[in-house]
């Protein structure tokens, strides 16, 4: 019976694959005084928010370009999670170069959202203090999605980096050595 080889990959290969969902599904909603401004996913930010005519007045925006570009490294970093955790299944690669690209995916992932994070909490403040009313934050499912699939490929690394290789080995666990007797011991 073949076992699994490599239980980091089960863990990573999922987690990715909810990261790129949840990068297409709402991460935040922006309201003013119950009336909702902006509704938009991982996707649209890192692309871009369109903002209707009368919320960029009154926000006062002279900026066409709302991108934050650097968020497109969520989904760059999930497809690079998802191709190693295919190739650790195939056999290809070691737990340690795996456990390696984990890490580095998580961890920019991470990064990107604290400073989407950062970001926004700067430019809810800036537009209260300019409106003089407050402006409501909430943080949707995709992006709480988003960050635990992220600290799933963490875990993922973290179990890589822990994780024997399996070699096949070309003698059974007890064979009989030539001059007669057993031996069980390391080859």
């Amino acid at each position: 019976m073949q076992g699994i080889r490599s239980v980091s990959s089960l863990i990573s290969g999922p987690a990715a694959f909810f990261i790129l969902i949840a990068f297409f599904l709402p991460w935040i909603t922006i309201s003013c005084s119950g009336t909702e401004l902006v509704d938009a996913s991982g996707y649209e930010m890192a692309t871009g928010i369109k903002v209707d005519d009368e919320v960029s007045s009154e926000t006062d925006s002279s900026s066409t370009d709302d991108s934050d570009a650097y968020l497109l490294i969520i989904p760059v970093m999930a497809l690079l999670t998802l191709g190693v955790a295919g190739a650790r299944l195939a056999a290809v690669g070691t737990s340690q170069m795996a456990g390696v690209v984990y890490l580095i995916a998580g961890v920019f992932g991470l990064g990107a959202h604290l400073i989407e994070f950062i970001q926004l909490q700067s430019d809810i403040s800036d537009l209260e203090k300019t409106s003089g009313e407050i402006i409501e934050l909430s943080y949707k499912f995709g992006w709480w999605l988003s960050i635990l699939g992220l600290f799933a490929v963490l875990a993922a690394a973290f179990v890589a980096f822990t994780e024997r290789e399996q070699r096949a080995s070309p003698y059974p666990p007890y064979y009989q050595q030539p001059g007669g007797g057993y031996y069980s011991g390391p080859y």
